[in-house]
C-alpha cells in the first residue's frame, strides 16, 4: 500500500521531544510522537499524506484537514468501497527509525461520534454503528503491522474527548497488499511509519484523532455513556451485525458496540449482564474468529432479549438469561479498547475531581454524586444507603435534603468500600415530573459509574458496589 505511513518520532532527537508536550491521557514520562498533534505547532501538515485503493483499481475516496479550535485535530474522513480495494489511509514516515521497546503501548487520543438515537445518529457515521481502523506500524522490513481499534460513541452533548489504547504486542497482524505472513514479528527497534486505515466497511468514514503518544504503562479508558431511547439498542445491534467487517476490525467494533451497552443509561442490568458475559470472553490475544463468534453470539442474544423474542437456539449456555431482574457485577464496566489495564484511566474532561480533605482509608474511594436541577430545584432529593449482613439497606452514608438551587449542578462527596460493600443511590422528585434537562451522576475516583438524565417519573435507584448477594 502506497506510502502514507507513519510516525513517529526520534526519542534521539532531543530538541524535538524538548519541544512536545503529552496528550491529556499521558505522563511525563510518555513519548509524545512528533507530528502526531502533540507538539508544540500541532499537526506536521506537511509529513502526513492520504493514500487510497485506486492503486488497486478501487473507488474509495479519503481526504485529510486540520483544525486549532478546539486543541489541534487531525480529521481522517471520507468513503470506503468495498467494491475494489476497499480502504482508505493517512500516515507518515520516520527517519531515522524509532525504538518503541522502553513503551508498552500507544494511546491513540480523539473525539468520539455523537450519538443522538434512532432519530438523528452518530454525527459521523448516520446513526450506524462505531467504525473500525486499524493503526499500522512498520519497520524496516517488508510487512505492515495493526491493531485494531473502533472509535467509541458518545452523547453528544456529552463528554466527547477520549482515548484507545494499544499495547505493542497487539500489532502481530502482518500485511502487505493482501499478503499476510503470521510468522513475521514486528521491530519494535525500527518503528519507521505509521499509518490509520479505514477498511471494509462500506459507507462514509471519519476520525477526528487529536494526539498519538507512545505511553509506558497500560492504560484503560471507560466507554462514554450514552442514553438510549426505545429502538436505539436495537438500531445499534442490527447495524453492528450488518457492517460487513472483517478479522479484527469485526471484533473492535463487536466490542465496542457492547461496551457502549454496558456504559448507557436506558438499560436495565439485567441486559447489560448479558453484554458483559460476552465481553468477559475475549481472548486480548486469543483466536480472531472464536473472539468474533462469542461476541456476535452475544450481540444475537442482547437483541432477541430487548425484542423480547426467544434467543438463536445455537445461543451459547454461557449467556445468562436476561428474565427478571438482575444485578451488574461491579467488574462489568464498558472500556474502549480490548487491551485494557485494571482500573480505567480517568479523563480530566467532564468529570469532576478528586474532593480534597476526604478522609478515606486505603481501601475506600471517594464516592461523589453530581445531581443537576431544575427551576423545581427543592422537589428533587437523594441518599446514599449501605446494604447490612441482613441484606438491608438501613444506614445512610450520605443524604441532600433539598436541593435549595436552581439549574444547578450540586456535588456530594463520601468515602465508600465498593469492592467488598453493596451501595444503593435513591433520588426522588417530589412532584413526579423528573428533572428537566437535569441529571444524576456517580463517580468513584472520578470514574463514573451511572449517568441518568432523570427526566420522568419521580425516582432512580442504582445499586453498586459488591451486589452479588
Amino acid at each position: 500500500m502506497t506510502g502514507i505511513n507513519t510516525l513517529l518520532s526520534s526519542i534521539l532527537l532531543t530538541t524535538t521531544i524538548i519541544a512536545s508536550k503529552p496528550g491529556i491521557f499521558t505522563t511525563a514520562s510518555d513519548l509524545p510522537l512528533p507530528g502526531s498533534g502533540t507538539s508544540n505547532n500541532g499537526w506536521d501538515q506537511s509529513s502526513w499524506s492520504v493514500g487510497v485503493d485506486s492503486v488497486m483499481g478501487g473507488k474509495s475516496q479519503g481526504y485529510v484537514s486540520y483544525s486549532t479550535d478546539p486543541n489541534d485535530t487531525m480529521t481522517f474522513y471520507g468513503t470506503i468501497n468495498t467494491n475494489g480495494g476497499g480502504f482508505a489511509n493517512v500516515g507518515l514516515r520516520f527517519s531515522p527509525p524509532l525504538d518503541l521497546t522502553p513503551y508498552a503501548g500507544i494511546v491513540v487520543e480523539m473525539e468520539a461520534d455523537g450519538w443522538s438515537g434512532v432519530g438523528g445518529g452518530p454525527s459521523s457515521n448516520n446513526g450506524e454503528k462505531p467504525f473500525g481502523f486499524h493503526l499500522q506500524l512498520g519497520d524496516n522490513g517488508w510487512y505492515g503491522f495493526s491493531s485494531a481499534f473502533a472509535v467509541p460513541l458518545a452523547r453528544e452533548d456529552g463528554m466527547r474527548t477520549t482515548g484507545v489504547y494499544l499495547p505493542l504486542a497487539s500489532f502481530n497482524r502482518g500485511t502487505r497488499m493482501g499478503w499476510q505472513c503470521t510468522s513475521c514479528k514486528l521491530d519494535t527497534t525500527q518503528i519507521n511509519e505509521m499509518e490509520i486505515y479505514a477498511l471494509f466497511q462500506e459507507g462514509s468514514f471519519r476520525i477526528d484523532v487529536k494526539s498519538i503518544t507512545a505511553v509506558t504503562d497500560p492504560k484503560s479508558f471507560g466507554s462514554p455513556s450514552i442514553t438510549f431511547r426505545p429502538g436505539d439498542v436495537e438500531a445499534l445491534i442490527e447495524a453492528t451485525i450488518a457492517s460487513g467487517s472483517k478479522g479484527e476490525i469485526c471484533v473492535a467494533i463487536y466490542w465496542s458496540t457492547l461496551n457502549t451497552i454496558l456504559e448507557a443509561v436506558g438499560i436495565s442490568d439485567a441486559i447489560k449482564g448479558v453484554a458483559c458475559a460476552g465481553v468477559q470472553r475475549v481472548d486480548p490475544y486469543g483466536d480472531t474468529v472464536e473472539n468474533a463468534l462469542n461476541l456476535r453470539s452475544t450481540l444475537d442474544a442482547v437483541l432477541a432479549d430487548v425484542k423480547g423474542v426467544q434467543r438463536n437456539e445455537n445461543s451459547p449456555a454461557w449467556l445468562p438469561s436476561s428474565n427478571g431482574f438482575g444485578v451488574l457485577e461491579e467488574g462489568c464496566r464498558g472500556y474502549t479498547s480490548i487491551h485494557k489495564s485494571p482500573e480505567p484511566t480517568p479523563s480530566p474532561v467532564g468529570a469532576p475531581t478528586k474532593v480534597t480533605g476526604s478522609e478515606c482509608s486505603t481501601n475506600q474511594k471517594v464516592l461523589q454524586v453530581r445531581v443537576k436541577t431544575d427551576m423545581d430545584s427543592n422537589d428533587t432529593r437523594f441518599n446514599v444507603k449501605e446494604r447490612n449482613e441482613k441484606g438491608k439497606f438501613t444506614k445512610n452514608i450520605l443524604k441532600s435534603g433539598k436541593l435549595s438551587k436552581k439549574n444547578k449542578v450540586h456535588t456530594f462527596s463520601t468515602c465508600v468500600d465498593n469492592r467488598s460493600k453493596c451501595y444503593k443511590l435513591k433520588i426522588r422528585d417530589m412532584g413526579g415530573n423528573g428533572i428537566k434537562d437535569g441529571f444524576v451522576q456517580l463517580f468513584v475516583n472520578d470514574y463514573k459509574i451511572y449517568d441518568d438524565t432523570f427526566s420522568s417519573g419521580n425516582k432512580r435507584v442504582k445499586k453498586f458496589g459488591l451486589c452479588k448477594k
